[in-house]
């Protein structure tokens, strides 16, 4: 029996674009997270009601100097690249024809298949790179998961709201958010 080690490849962001412009990936959903292409889960109904009623809810509170990206990279290092269902960056969209937002002010991931990969590693993966403010709406527990004040690679304030709760998110704090508007 061989005791040799496996080696991983790990990817950098650039050779993940070159792979995808060669139609690698063709027919499939990938992002990059901390050098390894991870195949997405699909999306189900109540996954896709949850991303429009956050966004519903996002638009309602958002300044115009903000926008609200759906499902699209954030350039976050050299070897991440993930997909966040949704992001808050500052700015316009064409402040990003070149390149992708390298943070954002808000992260949110659906979790309903995902439920325990954004609750562990793309919790540290945002924290590690000082996103200020990280929600989950959890579809299997039916509650909001808000992580902020991201410190040593995670998130020190973790704050679970129910559907029949109100919060102040640090990110829009001038208007409350009901938790059961975000619920499908």
């Amino acid at each position: 029996m061989s005791t040799a080690l496996r080696e991983t490849k790990r990817w950098t962001r650039q050779q993940y674009h070159h792979a995808a412009t060669t139609g690698v990936f063709e027919n499939e959903k990938v992002e990059l997270i901390s050098g390894e292409i991870l195949v997405m889960s699909p999306m189900d109904a109540k996954h896709a009601t949850g991303i429009q009623l956050i966004l519903q809810a996002l638009h309602a509170v958002a300044s115009t100097d903000v926008v609200i990206r759906v499902q699209l990279p954030l350039a976050l290092s050299v070897d991440s690249e993930p997909e966040p269902d949704l992001s808050v960056v500052a700015g316009k969209p064409r402040d990003y024809s070149a390149e992708h937002p390298t943070t954002a002010a808000l992260v949110v991931e659906v979790g309903h298949s995902s439920l325990r990969f954004d609750q562990t590693s793309k919790r540290r993966l945002y924290a590690s790179h000082g996103i200020p403010e990280y929600w989950i709406l959890n579809l299997q527990d039916q509650h909001l998961e808000v992580h902020q004040n991201p410190a040593d690679g995670d998130y020190t304030d973790v704050s679970v709201y129910t559907a029949d709760a109100f919060f102040t998110s640090s990110t829009f704090p001038s208007e409350p958010v009901a938790v059961g508007d975000l619920l499908p």
